[in-house]
C-alpha cells in the first residue's frame, strides 16, 4: 500500500455492510486541521468539549451520502445538520476514517459489521 497525500479536494467512499444501499462521501482530515477544531473546541479550563468537536469534524468533512432514508424509506438528500442525527456507531466510524484514513481496515474492524 502506498501513502496518499491528504488533499481538500478529494472525495472518499464510507461504506457499511449493514447497510447495503448507505454510502457516504467524506474527506480526511489533516492533522493541523484537527488539531484547529480541538482548539475551538477548548474552553477556559483547558478543557476540551470532544462532543462538539467531534461535531464539527463530521458537518465539515462529510460531503455527501445515498441510501439514507426517514421511517418511510424515502431518500433524505444530504445536509451537514443532518449528520448528527446518524446513529452514534456510524458517526464514531465516521471519525475515524475522517482522522485517522484507512478506511477498508477500519470497516473491517467495524462493531456494526457483522464477523465473516
Amino acid at each position: 500500500m502506498k501513502l496518499q497525500l491528504i488533499r481538500d479536494t478529494e472525495r472518499l467512499e464510507f461504506k457499511t455492510l449493514d447497510f447495503d444501499d448507505l454510502i457516504i462521501f467524506y474527506k480526511r482530515i489533516t492533522a493541523s486541521n484537527y488539531y484547529a477544531i480541538v482548539r475551538a473546541n477548548t474552553g477556559k479550563a483547558d478543557m476540551v468539549d470532544l462532543d462538539a468537536a467531534k461535531n464539527d469534524i463530521l458537518r465539515k468533512y462529510i460531503l455527501d451520502w445515498t441510501g439514507v432514508t426517514d421511517e418511510n424509506g424515502k431518500e433524505i438528500p444530504f445536509e451537514p445538520e443532518l449528520v448528527l442525527s446518524l446513529p452514534e456507531n456510524i458517526q464514531e466510524e465516521l471519525k475515524a476514517v475522517i482522522r485517522f484514513g484507512g478506511g477498508e481496515q477500519v470497516i473491517k474492524k467495524s462493531k456494526i459489521m457483522p464477523k465473516p
